[in-house]
């Protein structure tokens, strides 16, 4: 039996908000688990989570993370990101003392499929309305703060800022905290 170190987590929760749920499970290389069993895994918390993140260190500050949804793997997941990173961070002093850790995803863009619901709160979604309010003139790229939510005394916080980037001319950054509600491990 394989078993992998597991965390469920809401990202841009608070502690009364329900925030955005994914799965995270922690591997020690990425040759530690099959595609099939990323997905067996994905699809036994289909309900319970939109999102799994498997994420294996690659470099002191370097990983690697691979999405996957009940239905197949996905290309990105930005709220599972931020969970797993903020997860990261706060469990670590020394990626903490970081100026930059680099994650490696895979290349593309995340589309869902028809008939994906969307959760209450996305940094991706909110990154994309962060572009285009700098492209129209209403937003200087500092930072700010979106809640998010039917339950307007209970939000979901998305941050958003922005950065030079020689390239691009700005870069859109999104962020936001996140809440370990379940961890143990997964047995397979």
């Amino acid at each position: 039996m394989k078993t992998f170190t597991f965390k469920k987590m809401d990202a841009f929760a608070t502690a009364t908000s329900g925030g955005n749920p994914a799965a995270a499970v922690y591997l020690d290389s990425m040759e530690s688990i099959t595609e099939p069993e990323m997905q067996q895994i994905a699809r036994e918390l289909k309900g319970f989570v939109s999102e799994v993140g498997y994420i294996a260190r690659i470099a002191p500050d370097a990983f690697k993370i691979r999405y996957f949804s009940s239905e197949k793997e996905v290309q990105f997941c930005g709220h599972a990101t931020i969970a797993i990173m903020h997860d990261l961070v706060t469990q670590d002093p020394g990626l903490a003392s970081l100026e930059q850790i680099l994650l490696q995803t895979n290349k593309g863009v995340f589309a869902a499929p028809f008939g994906y619901l969307e959760d209450p709160a996305t940094g991706s979604g909110n990154a994309a309305l962060g572009y285009h309010l700098q492209r129209r003139g209403h937003w200087n790229g500092t930072p700010i703060r979106l809640e998010q939510n039917a339950d307007l005394e209970n939000p979901n916080i998305v941050r958003l800022s922005s950065i030079a980037d020689a390239k691009h001319g700005i870069r859109v950054i999104f962020g936001g905290g996140a809440i370990v509600r379940i961890e143990g491990r997964y047995c397979l």
